[in-house]
């Protein structure tokens, strides 16, 4: 698959009618960053994203 710009317009059709829903595991503060990081390359991540928020 590669990004153009007729997938990436399919894409964003699919995302604005909620056919595609993001995948999170967890979900850090912005001053845990460091721990964020930690939790990825410790492998404790089993199924999705890890975002990191600012609030």
């Amino acid at each position: 698959m590669r990004a153009d710009g007729p997938q990436l317009r399919n894409l964003a059709g699919l995302y604005e009618k909620g056919h595609l829903r993001p995948v999170i595991d967890t979900t850090f503060p912005f001053a845990q960053t460091v721990d964020a990081i930690s939790h990825v390359d410790a492998g404790k991540v089993r199924a999705g994203k890890v975002v990191i928020t600012h609030n």
